[in-house]
This record gives structure tokens, sequence and C-alpha cells, in this order.
């Protein structure tokens, strides 16, 4: 027997495509959306229908009772003893006289004391899935690699790099609602990414209107964006500060020994041709300035004064809103590359 998850709403066209394979199946088992169980053994066959999501091979199928879950439960020891961690997680549909908390404290402790090993629910070796649907437990033993998580240790994060970022980035000007719409787009961006800071800054002087529309929007992003990152993210979210400067006063004032200064325009440097160097240089430095332009570049003259003058998509030129990320996501690519 397999326990398939797929999204609401596609449990019979998955039942249908398993009918094709002559499996017996029943869609939302008791009405509960998002589950299919399979009449198989046949895990291959069944992952090969891209509506379903996650498909796990049921080991025992018990009775919904907390006592005799544990019990069933013990009976994976010596599969889990050869590994070095596991973790037992329970979702449970239904009214009971437990918790899936319960079922899986209850599991972890019984199993670590005929194991000795270690539990590790981020990253377990071997992981125990106890899916209760009203009377019955459902009890699946699955490899931890093929528990996908968003943060492994193999992952390296891309705050260790936009955390240490100012970005500097040219205002937008025109009609007062494209300003407005710009300046949102771009601080959604910079929030997006958590930099360091972002410094709106100009050569000239600029329409006040238009300017204080541009930074009204870049704020009013920020503000939205930092809503949903609090609602969604598990760690604490800083909120990206805003400032405004010249640029030619941003380079006077800017150390070349303690700042990695980088120019984004159509007429540098392809990235490949100085990624290796470019690479180090992101680790070494401790504060790295981006700067971009909006509806005209940024002053030659400034030019000289950068490490790096990057074309990063030779052959085309970036909206602005697209600046942010387009810069930071080829930068991070290069950050990351496990070869020196």
């Amino acid at each position: 027997m397999i326990l398939i998850k797929t999204r609401k709403g596609n449990e019979f066209i998955v039942k249908t495509f398993l009918d094709e394979k002559n499996i017996k199946s029943e869609a939302r088992p008791h009405g509960y959306l998002g589950l299919v169980v399979a009449y198989t053994d046949d895990l291959d066959e069944v992952l090969k229908i891209p509506e379903v999501e996650h498909a796990y091979k049921v080991e025992k199928v018990v009775r919904a009772n907390l006592d005799e879950i544990v019990k069933t439960c013990k009976e994976f020891a010596d599969r889990i003893k050869t590994c070095n961690s596991f973790a037992v997680e329970t979702v449970r549909r239904g009214t009971h006289d437990f918790t899936s908390v319960d079922v899986n404290i209850r599991c972890v402790k019984a199993l670590k004391e005929l194991t000795g090993c270690d539990v590790n629910y981020k990253f377990p070796e071997k992981l125990i899935r106890v899916e209760i649907i009203n009377e019955n437990a459902f009890i699946c033993l699955v490899d931890g690699k093929e528990i996908k998580r968003k943060y492994t240790p193999e992952k390296k994060s891309c705050l260790e790099l936009f955390n240490k970022i100012i970005f500097v980035q040219m205002p937008y000007w025109g009609s007062l609602d494209g300003c407005y719409e710009m300046g949102k787009r771009i601080g959604r961006a910079a929030q997006s990414f958590e930099i360091l800071k972002l410094v709106i800054a100009n050569h000239d002087e600029i329409n006040a209107v238009e300017f204080y529309n541009f930074l009204k929007g870049v704020l009013d992003g920020i503000k939205a964006r930092i809503y949903i990152q609090r609602k969604a993210y598990p760690r604490e979210i800083r909120q990206v500060e805003v400032t405004v400067d010249n640029l030619f006063q941003i380079i006077r004032k800017l150390n070349p020994k303690k700042h990695l200064i980088i120019i984004t325009d159509p007429l540098g440097e392809q990235v490949t041709k100085v990624k290796h160097q470019l690479k180090k240089d992101l680790k070494n430095y401790d504060k790295i300035y981006i700067f971009a332009g909006s509806r005209e570049g940024i002053p030659k003259g400034l030019f000289r004064f950068a490490h790096y003058v990057l074309d990063l998509a030779p052959g085309i030129t970036f909206a602005t809103e697209h600046t942010i990320p387009s810069s930071l996501i080829s930068l991070y690519t290069i950050f990351s590359e496990e070869h020196e």
C-alpha cells in the first residue's frame, strides 16, 4: 500500500491515472483532501504521475491507538540502529484522545532507548512517518535522502553574501505613478534579498515630486515584503535600511582597500572572464558596494574607481526593477561555486 499526497483538487486526477495502470486506489479517504491510497507496492510506477507530490510506502497499518502505534514503531528498531540519526513525524486527521506531539514523543523515546541513535528532526537519516486517518494509523519508514528541506547543510546560505551588500540605485523618474510603482518594485527586491542597505543616489538635481513618489514606493515596497517574510520565515527578519546620497560623494567616501566596488553597465566585462578573482573578493571584503543605473547609466567617471565594471547579460539591458535580483543572483552563483 502507498499513501499519496497531492495538491488539493488533484486527488481524482491521480486516481484516474492509477486506474489506467490497473492499480486500485481510493481518492480522498474519509473525505480528506489531498490524499489518495493506492493498493500497490510499486512506488516507481506511482511516482510517474506528475500530480503526485509525495508518496510513502506503508509498512504497517494499525489502529489509531497510542500504545499500539508506539508498539509498532518499536518494530523498526533494528532498521534504525544502523543509522546515526532518526526522527518521527506524525500527521493526525480525525478525533483522538492524543495529539500528534504525543505520538512523536512516545515513539522517539521508545526507539532511542532501543537503538541509542541520536534524534535529528532537521536532517534525519531515517524518518518514521505516522499518518493517522480517523481510526487507522499508516506507518511508513522513509530514507532521509528523500526528505526535501528548504535549508540543508549542503546549501550555502545566500545571506552570508547579501548581508554585506550596499546597493546604490539611481532613482527612476517620469510619470508620478510610474515613479511610485518602480520604487515599490525596487523596495520589494531589496527587502527580498535582505541586503545590508539600499542607497538611493543621483548625480544631479531631480524633480522633488517625482523623487518623493519614487522614494515612497521604495519604502512601501520594503514594508509589503517584510510583512510576508515575517509570516513565512521562522527566523528574525531585519528591515533593509534606506538612505539618500550623491553618487560622486559616495565614491569619494569609499576606501578601495576596505570596500569592494562593483558597477553594473553594458560597457563592462563579462562576469565569466573575471569570476575567479571576483569570487575571492566577494569572500574577503566585509562590505560590497554595487552601483546600478536607472533611466541612464552610472556616470563613466566613476568607472575608474571601481574594482569591477560588469556586464551581467551581454546583448541586453535590464529593466530597472530587475537589476537588484539579476545582480545578486549572478554574484551569488559565483560566490557559491565549489571550485576556486
